[in-house]
């Protein structure tokens, strides 16, 4: 008889163990499921919060080229967006030397910076650097 309750008991454990791990299989699908959302939702932020820097970026730098602010006030919010937005904050200091330099705007030293690119066929954010570097070095 020992053996009889034995065996019941052994198969009651397997059955609750069986329903313990469905219950955990549902569960882990559900966080799939949660997580998956939350990625979604996360990388949209991201996008928006992109598209706000982006936009903020276009209105600064068009307020600094109008003569609306000065640079030197201005570069901290400029970085900020440049980074939010994936551009490299040596293209903002070679636009801004060029402007200094030369009295152009910032649409036409990101031009020049663009054909020095082109006609030596390299990155823009390494001729921006070279520049920034040979200017910081005199």
């Amino acid at each position: 008889m020992d053996t009889d309750a034995h065996r019941e008991s052994v198969r009651m454990r397997a059955k609750v163990a069986r329903e313990v791990a469905a219950g955990l299989r549902e569960a882990s699908q559900g966080l799939r499921a949660v997580s998956a959302e939350l990625r979604r939702r996360g990388s949209a932020r991201v996008a928006k919060r992109r598209g706000g820097a982006s936009r903020r970026l276009v209105s600064t730098t068009t307020a600094v080229d109008d003569g609306l602010v000065g640079w030197g006030p201005m570069r901290p919010f400029i970085e900020f967006d440049s980074t939010m937005v994936g551009r490299d904050v040596a293209i903002e200091d070679a636009k801004t030397l060029l402007c200094e330099r030369y009295g152009i705007s910032r649409g036409e030293a990101y031009a020049i910076l663009q054909r020095g690119s082109s006609r030596s066929n390299r990155k823009l954010r390494e001729i921006a650097r070279k520049l920034v570097a040979e200017s910081t070095a005199r």
